[in-house]
C-alpha cells in the first residue's frame, strides 16, 4: 500500500483542546470549530481555503484518517494528493486529537466534490452524529478494510450507487442544484452530497441524482456502473 504524504509538524497555537471527533475548523489563528459538515460546505467552497483542521478520537485514528483518503485519491487515479501536517504543542509534544489536512485541488473542483470530502473524512472514525461512535466498522489502515468500512457507513448506504459510479471516474457532477439555481449561495452549500446524488434537478426522480455524475473524459450519460471487484486490488 502507498502511504499519505506527511509534510513537516507544525505548532499548535489555538489556545483550547477540542472535546469531539468529526468536528472541522478552517486553519486561522482563532479556530472555529463546526459540526455541521453542511454549514461548513461555504468554507469549502471558498477557493482560497485549501488547508482545514479536523478533530480525531485518538492518535491512530489520524493515520487511518490520511491513509483512507489516501487509498480513494489513489483508486481515483488523483495524481497531486492530499497531504497532511501532525502538530505539536509548545511543550514539543504531539497534538493527538488534530490532523492539518492539505486539500488536493481535486476535491475544491465544485461542491458536489468538496462535499464528499467531508463526508469521506469522518468514515474512518465510524463517525455516526454528534460525535458518537457508530455501528459501522472503523479503518484499519494495516488490514487495509476499506470496502468494508466504506459500505457499512450509515452514511453512504443511502447513497450506494453514486459512491460507486463516482470511484469508477465518474467524478463530475453535470446536474443543476437539486432545489433550483436561484437560491442563495449559502443555502446552496448546506445541501451537499446526500441530497444531490438523491435527487434530480427539480427534485424529480430521488433517488437517481448518481446519473448527473459523468466521467470528465467522456462527458456523456451512462446507464447504472457498478464498480468491478478488479477496481480496488
Amino acid at each position: 500500500m502507498n502511504y499519505p504524504k506527511y509534510l513537516p509538524a507544525l505548532e499548535w497555537k489555538a489556545p483550547a483542546n477540542i472535546e469531539h471527533f468529526g468536528y472541522y475548523a478552517v486553519v486561522a489563528p482563532v479556530v472555529t470549530w463546526a459540526n455541521c459538515r453542511e454549514r461548513f460546505q461555504s468554507n469549502m467552497s471558498n477557493p482560497a481555503i485549501r488547508q482545514i483542521y479536523f478533530s480525531v478520537r485518538k492518535e491512530d485514528s489520524r493515520y487511518a484518517v490520511a491513509s483512507f483518503i489516501h487509498k480513494t485519491e489513489t483508486i481515483l487515479g488523483v495524481k497531486r494528493k492530499t497531504t497532511y501536517n501532525e502538530l505539536y504543542k509548545k511543550d514539543g509534544k504531539y497534538y493527538n486529537q488534530v490532523l492539518q489536512i492539505n486539500i488536493a485541488r481535486f476535491w475544491k473542483a465544485d461542491y458536489c466534490r468538496s462535499s464528499l470530502f467531508t463526508a469521506l473524512l469522518r468514515i474512518p472514525l465510524n463517525y455516526s452524529g454528534a460525535s458518537q461512535i457508530g455501528a459501522g466498522v472503523p479503518y484499519d489502515p494495516e488490514k487495509d478494510n476499506y470496502e468494508e468500512c466504506l459500505y457499512n457507513d450509515n452514511f453512504f448506504k443511502l447513497t450506494p450507487v453514486a459512491i460507486k459510479r463516482f470511484l469508477c471516474g465518474h467524478t463530475k457532477y453535470t446536474g443543476a442544484h437539486p432545489y433550483g439555481n436561484d437560491l442563495a449561495f449559502a443555502e446552496i452549500h448546506t445541501t451537499g452530497w446526500y441530497a444531490l446524488m438523491n435527487e434530480v434537478p427539480n427534485g424529480t426522480n430521488k433517488g437517481e441524482g448518481w446519473k448527473m455524475l459523468a466521467n470528465p473524459r467522456e462527458l456523456k450519460s451512462a446507464e447504472t456502473i457498478l464498480a468491478p471487484s478488479r477496481f480496488w486490488r
